[in-house]
């Protein structure tokens, strides 16, 4: 269900993940309307199955606010030296990975072709460091967030949720264990959860209508 579109504005950035978020919301909307009309047995069978998938919409809704805010920024083609630090950071990394590893004169080396880099265009849309580790946890997320050059702390308040209502429950059913929540409280837990996909969107959004991912003149 990911739309092919390429991102070249807020405005589409917000038109594909409200798209995105639409499918998810009538996807888990019709499980829960199947579960309602259910004999006891298979509700219970219909709310432990819906566990695993609010955790994939949440993962999946996640990754495309990332992927797509980057490949925005990515459109721009603005010079490094214009945009926050976490985007040279990104290209940089398999430099900066190597640096403890070799003597001082290579180091410089590697200094010096940083430093170069700032005058370079960036290009990339860093697709392929949008890396949830397939357990999209709060401190994973922090990470993310920070990496994009968004506020890491955003969703500090609604760690424990994440990790133990999202993560924890998902992971106990995928594992082969863990229970099946009663049907109100997965109404809540769905409820929290894509409140907290529209905070990550409006996130992501607003900071393209800002151009937060440059830095201020």
């Amino acid at each position: 269900m990911v739309l092919k579109v390429k991102i070249v504005s807020a405005e589409n950035l917000q038109d594909v993940l409200d798209s995105q978020l639409i499918w998810r919301r009538r996807e888990i909307s019709s499980l829960v309307t199947l579960a309602k009309s259910s004999s006891f047995p298979v509700q219970v069978g219909i709310l432990r199955a819906s566990v695993p998938l609010l955790y994939a919409h949440w993962e999946g809704f996640s990754k495309e606010c990332f992927v797509r805010y980057l490949e925005l920024v990515s459109y721009k083609r603005v010079k490094f030296k214009h945009l926050d630090p976490a985007f040279l950071y990104m290209a940089s990394l398999p430099s900066l990975a190597r640096i403890a590893h070799v003597d001082v004169n290579e180091g410089l080396e590697i200094l010096g072709n940083l430093m170069e880099r700032l005058e370079n265009t960036n290009k990339d849309n860093f697709k392929k460091k949008v890396n949830t580790r397939s357990n999209l946890r709060s401190d994973v997320l922090k990470d993310l967030l920070t990496m994009c050059g968004l506020e890491g702390a955003a969703f500090e308040a609604d760690a424990d949720f994440i990790d133990r209502e999202i993560c924890d429950s998902r992971n106990e059913i995928a594992h082969g264990s863990g229970s099946a929540p009663t049907m109100e409280a997965f109404l809540r837990r769905r409820d929290r959860a894509f409140t907290l996909m529209t905070q990550l969107q409006s996130i992501v959004v607003n900071a393209a209508i800002a151009t937060s991912y440059k830095l201020a003149a």
